[in-house]
């Protein structure tokens, strides 16, 4: 019976982990041979990317913007020509942040505008440069549509798009202390089976 009660509580939490949903785009398990090769994307991780490019940062001159840009080693994901990048997908999702760069100009200005098929629901504008990235909060509820432009037409570069994160309290903890929970519930009634 005890195993019984054990395997239910494995099961309800591993289905409380699968429902966090949470993701982070870093592209970087795109192999893309060669420093400074890029491969158009048009469809990553259930998103579908217009004007969308993915870029191996490796051996890049250390004033590039793009190798600056680089979060999480060695992919980023850029705007070739300088248009307007757009991230699309069938069901609504949060867009919760990710870090921007501009590639080869010092500073300027980008736009990020959130939609729900065609309606504007939230836009934002911010300055980044070419030497940090900068990280942009937005935690976008309800879109399906992430539009990105710089205003000037320059490249930037994005990395570790996050989307679908919970809420004020994070999952990970909660889990942890119900998986806590279980184990010393579990090792009560052992003893409490074997004194008997």
């Amino acid at each position: 019976m005890l195993r019984k009660i054990v395997m239910v509580m494995a099961i309800m939490m591993f289905g409380l982990v699968s429902m966090a949903g949470a993701a982070i785009m870093t592209f970087d398990e795109i192999n893309i041979s060669g420093a400074g090769n890029y491969q158009d994307i048009t469809n990553y991780q259930g998103f579908d990317f217009t004007n969308a490019s993915i870029l191996n940062t490796q051996g890049l001159d250390q004033w590039n913007g793009y190798l600056h840009g680089c979060v999480s080693p060695h992919n980023v994901l850029f705007n070739p020509w300088g248009n307007d990048l757009r991230i699309d997908n069938t069901t609504d999702f949060t867009f919760n942040r990710g870090y921007f760069t501009l590639a080869n100009q010092y500073s300027g200005m980008v736009t990020v505008t959130g939609y729900n098929h065609y309606d504007e629901l939230y836009s934002t504008e911010f300055e980044v440069n070419m030497n940090t990235p900068s990280l942009i909060n937005f935690n976008w509820t309800g879109i399906n549509r992430v539009l990105i432009s710089s205003n000037e037409n320059y490249h930037l570069s994005m990395d570790n798009f996050r989307f679908n994160e919970g809420g004020e309290v994070p999952i990970p903890p909660t889990i942890l202390l119900f998986g806590s929970s279980l184990i010393g519930m579990v090792t009560i009634g052992r003893r409490k089976f074997f004194n008997n």
